[in-house]
């Protein structure tokens, strides 16, 4: 059984938490007990609090990275609780995707979520919530 490390370094289209994106779900921990539940076409989710690790076929697919998670991107300084202007400073540009994830423009494997939005609904955009806090990271194979 491996241990989750709420400190690792987040690694876009790769790994966080001391997860490999593509490697056995058999060494995942025993999922806490949170309450929620989470299901999606096909893929279990392993529910450890600050991380959420989705599984299809026994294989992890996409980890979801939630607070306390204290890890940073890379060696940067982006992690949960950075501004939208913090990411675009340090990582470059915020698109929304066609799944309505942040994403950074030419950085594969890696999404944002934040709290609500400000600006017309559903006419929303980056460049008026740039204060926004990221609250979820998303790490997933391009």
């Amino acid at each position: 059984m491996q241990t989750l490390d709420l400190d690792a370094p987040i690694l876009p289209g790769h790994g966080a938490a001391g997860l490999m994106l593509g490697e056995s779900a058999a060494r995942l921990p025993a999922p806490v007990p949170t309450g929620r539940r989470h299901e999606s076409a096909g893929r279990k989710c392993h529910d450890f609090g600050a991380v959420l690790a989705w599984v299809r076929d026994g294989i992890i697919e996409q980890i979801t990275l939630l607070p306390p998670y204290r890890g940073r991107i890379g060696s940067g300084s982006i992690g949960l609780g950075s501004t939208l202007r913090e990411v675009s400073h340090e990582l470059g540009p915020l698109l929304e995707d066609e799944h309505d994830y942040l994403v950074v423009e030419g950085m594969p494997g890696l999404s944002f979520e934040t709290g609500m939005w400000r600006g017309v609904p559903g006419c929303e955009t980056v460049e008026e919530n740039l204060d926004a806090n990221v609250t979820e990271i998303h790490v997933w194979r391009p």
